[in-house]
């Protein structure tokens, strides 16, 4: 029997019922396809983000190492630098629940192999080496190496990334032919299905259909707040291997988190300029911060809460 209060929810989804009923009348086999074709085009979108993640972020790195060294080599990282780091590497992808299934299928063997040594060489282009350039970039900056040493090593990374390049390309087409040799049996019916099985792709489907939906509501949010627009539609149409409307997904669910981080932001730089403002002992120097000091929402949170502790420290003096 398969619990009808999932399948119901599937109904709010028609694409994700007609899926839902396409396979539970095929073999289990056909299961296994669409999982080993579902790893492969997510492992393309975490290519991807590693490569959006280097272009976009690396020259980031690099101005940092330039211009806040004192401040990194005694522990203080500024904010915008921790959160560039995480923004777009870290992806909602269900890679995890994939591997899990795969891994009750004996013919998914070598993919699941092949996935797990690609998955090594991703981590590696999305931060070890961009890493090991950023640590170059301090040694230069804080002179701990001179500049014809610095240069030796920035070349020598920079070949060395290239391999690393060059393996993960060779990796991901060894992933395609192990996804390719994954070929399903026919046979209609509900042929060789337990129950719990059966249960397990309506709640799989019912899931999807919940997520297609939250999806589309953030869409329309964003699209609202119209000012992120641009960026979805350059993540969109970025030229990748990855398909499109995986693309556009991923971007709609990573700019909505951007953009909750933008409103924290500018919620707290308000109560942090209130503040300091309210205090008046520093609320000139905080509009002056504010004019020739402050390039973001970040910036004017940070001189806010400066300025209001000095202020309140003033004040405690005072009554000493």
């Amino acid at each position: 029997a398969i619990h009808l209060l999932p399948l119901a929810l599937t109904a709010i989804a028609p694409w994700r019922f007609l899926q839902c009923a396409w396979f539970l009348c095929r073999h289990t086999s056909h299961w296994s396809e669409h999982l080993a074709s579902r790893l492969v085009r997510l492992s393309r979108l975490k290519d991807d983000a590693a490569r959006i993640y280097r272009h976009d972020f690396e020259p980031s790195l690099n101005a940092a190492a330039k211009l806040h060294t004192s401040d990194m080599l005694q522990g203080r990282i500024i904010p915008e630098f921790d959160f560039s780091l995480g923004g777009r590497h870290a992806m909602p992808l269900p890679l995890e629940t994939i591997l899990a299934e795969l891994g009750r299928d004996p013919s998914s063997r070598l993919l699941l192999q092949r996935y797990k040594a690609h998955a090594i060489l991703q981590e590696a282009a999305a931060a070890y080496w961009p890493s090991l350039i950023f640590a170059a970039n301090v040694a230069h900056a804080d002179r701990k190496v001179d500049p014809h040493e610095h240069a030796y090593i920035l070349v020598r990374l920079a070949s060395a990334q290239q391999q690393a390049e060059q393996l993960l390309k060779t990796s991901a087409r060894g992933l395609e032919q192990s996804q390719a040799a994954i070929r399903s049996r026919g046979s209609f019916g509900l042929v060789g299905k337990e129950d719990g099985d059966q249960r397990h792709l309506v709640r799989v489907f019912a899931t999807r259909a919940l997520v297609d939906w939250a999806v589309a509501c953030l869409g329309a949010l964003l699209f609202v707040t119209l000012y992120r627009l641009p960026c979805i539609v350059t993540d969109t149409l970025r030229k990748s291997d990855a398909k499109r409307t995986d693309r556009f997904k991923l971007a709609i669910v990573n700019h909505s988190l951007l953009l909750a981080q933008d409103l924290k932001d500018l919620v707290l730089a308000f109560f942090c300029s209130v503040l300091a403002l309210l205090t008046l002992v520093r609320a000139v120097e905080f509009l002056e911060d504010v004019a020739l000091h402050c390039y973001s929402l970040r910036d004017v949170r940070e001189a806010g809460l400066r300025r209001a502790l000095e202020a309140l420290t003033v004040v405690w003096e005072l009554f000493e």
